[in-house]
């Protein structure tokens, strides 16, 4: 399903509504700036019960700016949602690999300007930790990536495909990660939403 929204703000009540409705548990939501507005509704949203966040992937650095959760800490100010971050259990990834649900109930995730989610790539260097998470290398950058698995994301009972714009909605059509992943999810609950921001 393919929907357009002439605001963002009405795209996250969609994403609201959707997430009330199905009364999910568990919630995984990619980093970068395509959710970086949803982030802050989330923190406002009145939660019908307690629900777990938890971030799809994370850049191990030590700069904080360059790290996803910096846009996710206010959500512990909802006393609804518990935040699961990646990064206070990179000494300790089993642990984390255990707290992780068998499958994600709900997964929202923007598409970066190549085609890739989370921080799963077309061409990188991985290493799979297990069938949820695997480390990820750009050879462009000097640091790591944690994120959950490709496999891992298909398990997911409903899925949210956020595009800034057009242009990175026609990565659809090309050879890329989310193309990947639209064509292998079979289900019929994947949402492809697009932001209001003009193709540049």
């Amino acid at each position: 399903m393919l929907k357009r929204f002439d605001s963002n703000n009405k795209l996250y009540k969609e994403c609201l509504c959707l997430i009330n409705k199905k009364k999910i548990k568990n919630l995984f939501i990619a980093g970068g700036t395509t959710t970086k507005d949803l982030i802050k509704i989330l923190k406002k949203n009145n939660f019908k019960s307690n629900i777990k966040i938890f971030l799809t992937d994370e850049r191990i650095t030590k700069s904080e700016d360059n790290k996803n959760y910096k846009n996710f800490k206010i959500l512990k100010f909802n006393k609804k949602i518990k935040l699961f971050n990646i990064c206070n259990y990179t000494n300790n990834i089993d642990y984390y690999n255990k707290l992780l649900p068998n499958k994600p109930d709900f997964s929202i995730i923007g598409v970066g300007s190549d085609g890739h989610i989370a921080s799963i790539f077309k061409d990188q260097i991985k290493i799979n930790f297990s069938d949820k998470l695997l480390y990820t290398k750009k050879e462009n950058e000097n640091f790591l990536r944690i994120s959950v698995t490709f496999d891992y994301i298909l398990k997911s009972k409903q899925i949210i495909l956020l595009f800034k714009n057009e242009k990175r909605y026609i990565l659809i059509r090309k050879k890329s990660i989310v193309s990947d992943l639209i064509k292998k999810y079979k289900k019929k609950n994947l949402f492809k939403f697009i932001k209001k921001n003009k193709c540049t």
